[in-house]
């Protein structure tokens, strides 16, 4: 059934009105929307950039969410038209110690049922220093093409427990651009980065000019 008419409605309801009469009922026509439901695990993630620290604190521990994934139910077409992984959000006050908080998954359509509807997020707080350094580019081309750089490093900003920089000036960051399906001309890209620890957290780079002929 995708409507349900007004005229078929009064012997529907009368039995459920007692004494009351139905003399007139406004002319309208209700529509339905009916579809099989369906149920899929989404990996759950968080939006890094809703956590804030106080001043001179920073993540040092890779995040860990328990459960990882969330299964949704609800009507097929909506399960269809959501991104791949369900994107958590804190909306607490700065933080400077270590972080374990319960995080609600939040849908788009109340139709959506959740399991679990709370998850759990957790990793280390402690002093953290910014450091900008430069990394050597690396180019994927096709062999018989050339290419003209604007520089041949880029610049870029990360922040690191204060207990790691020593280590972390022992690392070999490299900045990679594929050209390999670029087409001819002159690009303005952003590397992909190879060889950064998982204490580190990238927080700006530099996009390079790249002439591709």
């Amino acid at each position: 059934v995708k409507k349900i008419v007004c005229s078929t409605l009064p012997p529907l309801l009368a039995s459920q009105l007692g004494r009351l009469q139905i003399n007139y009922l406004v002319t309208d026509t209700l529509f339905l929307e009916i579809e099989p439901k369906d149920f899929h695990k989404f990996k759950a993630i968080i939006n890094e950039k809703s956590i804030s620290y106080r001043e001179g604190y920073g993540r040092i521990s890779p995040i860990v969410i328990l459960p990882d994934s969330v299964q949704l139910v609800g009507p097929k077409s909506l399960l269809h038209d959501l991104p791949d992984s369900i994107v958590l959000t804190y909306s607490g006050n700065k933080i400077s110690g270590n972080f374990r908080e319960s995080i609600e998954v939040v849908t788009v359509n109340e139709m959506i049922k959740r399991d679990p509807p709370v998850v759990e997020v957790m990793f280390e707080v402690g002093e953290v220093i910014l450091v900008n350094r430069k990394a050597k580019l690396e180019i994927l081309k096709p062999s018989f093409a050339q290419v003209s750089l604007s520089s041949d490093s880029v610049s870029y900003q990360v922040r690191i427990p204060k207990g790691r920089v020593s280590d972390f000036q022992q690392q070999v960051i490299i900045a990679s651009v594929d050209l390999r399906n670029a087409k001819k001309g002159t690009l303005n890209v952003r590397p992909m980065w190879k060889g950064f620890p998982p204490y580190v957290q990238l927080l700006r780079a530099d996009s390079i000019n790249v002439k591709l002929y």
